[in-house]
């Protein structure tokens, strides 16, 4: 599996305060969090040339990986900023020849490739970030979001029932799928999915339960997105990969971490796009 290789400052992939920080406030502004990562990962690139004892290297990737980890937690991104209403009837949208679902201008130059699962709790906590990628980097045609259905094993039939549940939204409704989708995260983090989960949907958006029903029985784009992931190399969810132009999606290597599994942070997938930008 090829990996998409970044030489990336990586604004914020979220150093550790207590390294670099000797004040009581932490510098949280953009060159505040670059000047962090860099230190961070230069002190990382240091230490692993003076060890060549594969244990030791091991350990300050874990190291390095837990300090850019903290600094997501000392500056976080504020919770209202996450909570943006999202107008999707706006927002271009198309179906690929597979039948996956993709949100954003088809002329942008970069393809966020996620693969995930209503049900998954990890889902759940990382579609903030999704939402406010799609906020900033989606609505503004500078990248594009593309939905995988996928199963991590949290709750297979309920899973898989959510997964038709929004791909049948689309059958009703324009962008029926990504309205569908926010609302099923929505629903996830308010505990698990239940028998009443398919007519509080169709109540919420407006469809027809019988028809959402009768749609689930040959909705089948969970099956096509699971082989198409496999054949990638994706065994969990949330998985996150990048499309640039019309090549196949690849997982991403920067901060000397092979990033193959969990989703990307905020500030790398910003980083991606900012550097795939036409110059």
């Amino acid at each position: 599996m090829k990996k998409l290789i970044l030489v990336i400052l990586i604004l914020a992939l979220m150093p550790a305060a207590p390294v670099l920080m000797q004040d009581d406030e932490m510098d949280c502004s953009a060159s505040g969090i670059q000047a962090q990562a860099e230190e961070l990962i230069a002190t990382y690139a240091d230490n692993q040339a003076d060890d060549e004892d594969v244990e030791g290297a091991l350990a300050q990737v874990a190291a390095l990986t837990d300090a850019l980890a903290q600094l997501q937690v000392d500056c976080a991104v504020p919770e209202e900023v996450v909570n943006i209403e999202i107008n999707y009837d706006e927002i271009p949208q198309e179906r690929l020849e597979d039948g996956a679902f993709v949100l954003g201008d088809p002329d942008a130059p970069v393809t966020i490739v996620e693969f995930a699962d209503f049900a998954c709790p990890h889902c759940q906590a990382y579609a903030d970030t999704v939402k406010q990628f799609i906020a900033d980097y989606v609505v503004t045609g500078q990248a594009r979001l593309e939905y995988r259905l996928f199963l991590s094993g949290a709750d297979p039939e309920n899973g898989r029932l959510t997964a038709k549940l929004a791909e049948c939204a689309e059958a009703q409704q324009s962008s029926g799928f990504w309205k569908a989708h926010e609302l099923l995260f929505d629903l996830g983090k308010l505990g698990r999915f239940n028998e009443s989960t398919a007519s509080t949907v169709a109540e919420t958006l407006d469809l027809d339960l019988d028809e959402l029903m009768a749609c689930t029985e040959d909705a089948n784009q969970i099956e096509t997105d699971i082989a198409y992931g496999a054949s990638l190399g994706v065994t969990g969810t949330p998985s996150v990969l990048v499309r640039v132009g019309d090549s196949e999606p690849q997982f991403v290597s920067a901060g000397g971490r092979d990033w193959t599994g969990g989703g990307l942070p905020y500030e790398l997938l910003e980083a991606i796009v900012q550097q795939l930008q036409p110059s």
